[in-house]
């Protein structure tokens, strides 16, 4: 389960982040996204003994970004 499920509005448009707030509140949103999603690779590989490649991890935070 992600941490960040709901982004409040934050979508991807033409390879940017658009958020209602502006740049800047998009920014920090990323940033809140991209380190849930490596909090959470940690916990799996801490806990669960799963890992996913850095590219994999990647993609996982490019998707969760979009939606």
């Amino acid at each position: 389960m992600s941490v960040v499920a709901n982004l409040h509005g934050v979508r991807m448009v033409g390879g940017y982040l658009k958020h209602p707030g502006g740049t800047k509140n998009a920014l920090h949103t990323l940033m809140l996204l991209v380190a849930c999603e490596i909090w959470n690779e940690r916990n799996c590989r801490t806990f669960q003994q799963k890992k996913l490649s850095t590219t994999s991890l990647l993609v996982k935070i490019k998707e969760e970004a979009k939606t």
